[in-house]
């Protein structure tokens, strides 16, 4: 009697104890998942609807785009300027948007979204145009002006 009994008690606890692991499995799978569509619905919203770095004070810098420079490695260093929130998002946005980025150097604020920047950079007419001296310096300059009268 006690043998069946013990048996018995064996067989519910097995139960209780695959019933329990069960229930904790599917609670971290159901974590799990709810995390993974809540990060891809964010992901996804930021690339369409992104916001900007900043909302109160502005970072103001310059940045220049060199010839041939991969959108990976202008990305990077927007993020790592704290330009932009996200480097990926600035890449999947310039593929989907087929921008297409024109060298130069540009004045960036941390008040604008990545796809604000991409559609700046590729405006040439927002470029900083550095004016260089011309060989002579100012007489050449003086001269060239003096010489049209």
């Amino acid at each position: 009697m006690e043998r069946k009994r013990a048996k018995k008690v064996n067989e519910v606890t097995g139960v209780v104890i695959r019933g329990a692991l069960s229930l904790i499995f599917y609670a971290v799978v159901a974590a799990f998942v709810l995390t993974a569509v809540r990060w891809g619905y964010q992901f996804g919203y930021d690339i369409f609807n992104g916001k900007p770095m900043t909302n109160g004070p502005q970072v103001t810098l310059q940045y220049t785009v060199e010839e041939e420079e991969s959108i990976r490695t202008i990305a990077g260093n927007l993020e790592e300027a704290g330009l932009i929130k996200d480097r990926w998002i600035m890449i999947i946005q310039k593929v989907f948007y087929d921008y297409n980025i024109i060298p130069g150097t540009y004045e960036l604020n941390s008040g604008m979204t990545s796809k604000e920047i991409l559609e700046w950079m590729t405006k040439l007419s927002n470029a900083i145009v550095e004016e260089e001296p011309s060989e002579g310096g100012e007489e050449a300059a003086s001269a060239s002006e003096d010489g049209g009268e």
